[in-house]
């Protein structure tokens, strides 16, 4: 929701990846009643209005924590949006588009490493 110079953040995702770790966050939100997705940029996630849930690991993301990040009144600058309002979407499915090829190396790397590790019991 837009305030001013100021949008306004509230609700949760869950399974952030390194959430707790990283200090910055790219944001999708709905900001207007037709549900128009808006990218922007929230730093210093540690502040009043967001909190960051206990992480979980995988068994398939050695050294990669998930979890969940909540916003509740969490007031982000207008300044801090990337593109226009409204081109959430678009940023997201390029940015997806760049990133297919690094997933699919990913999950490569994750299968060579099932065969070759050993588990102890």
């Amino acid at each position: 929701m837009r305030d001013g110079d100021d949008y306004v953040l509230n609700g949760s995702k869950y399974w952030i990846t390194n959430s707790g770790v990283s200090e910055t966050y790219t944001v999708f939100a709905s900001t207007n009643p037709r549900r128009a997705v808006t990218a922007s940029l929230v730093s210093w996630w540690r502040r009043a209005g967001c909190r960051v849930s206990q992480s979980t690991r995988t068994n398939s993301d050695y050294g990669v924590a998930h979890g969940e990040v909540v916003f509740n009144d969490l007031r982000v600058p207008a300044s801090h949006r990337i593109g226009a309002e409204g081109d959430g979407f678009k940023i997201a499915m390029h940015t997806l588009d760049r990133s297919r090829p690094t997933i699919g190396a990913q999950a490569v790397g994750i299968a060579q490493a099932s065969m070759t590790t050993r588990v102890s019991t």
